[in-house]
């Protein structure tokens, strides 16, 4: 467990320099571009979320649509374990959908899936 801990933080702090050297100084056109994105990851120490925005939720809401998304715009290792469960995955899109949410898949790096939710925080983004 120690070593999944130091190796998610040394990713993390790989992305964080990537980002600080790559990206504009402003906090507020970061928070834009992380927003443009479909498909967003947060972590945690133990546990990471990918987070689908609104559009793409609606697109997931059939077993067809579900498949579609995660295998053309994901290509994360939580999504290719998700995507055998296609009709559970649609059940939780449909819905968020109906929420006006967003589906949080949770999972334990790199491809442990936890949970699925319809989510409506700050990283559900239309």
């Amino acid at each position: 467990m120690k070593i999944r801990r130091i190796a998610v933080l040394l990713g993390a702090a790989a992305l964080l320099t990537e980002t600080a050297l790559s990206a504009p100084a402003s906090a507020a056109t970061i928070q834009t571009e992380r927003a443009r994105s479909p498909i967003s990851v947060d972590c945690g120490w133990v546990t990471c979320s990918l987070y689908f925005s609104r559009p793409l939720t609606r697109r997931m809401a059939t077993p067809l649509g579900a498949i579609a998304v995660l295998t053309g715009k994901c290509s994360h290792p939580a999504c290719k374990a998700v995507s055998a469960a296609s009709a559970l995955l649609a059940l939780k899109a449909g819905e968020a959908a109906r929420k006006h949410q967003c589906l949080r898949i949770r999972f334990i790096p790199p491809a442990q899936v936890v949970g699925l939710y319809s989510s409506g925080n700050k990283h559900c983004h239309s």
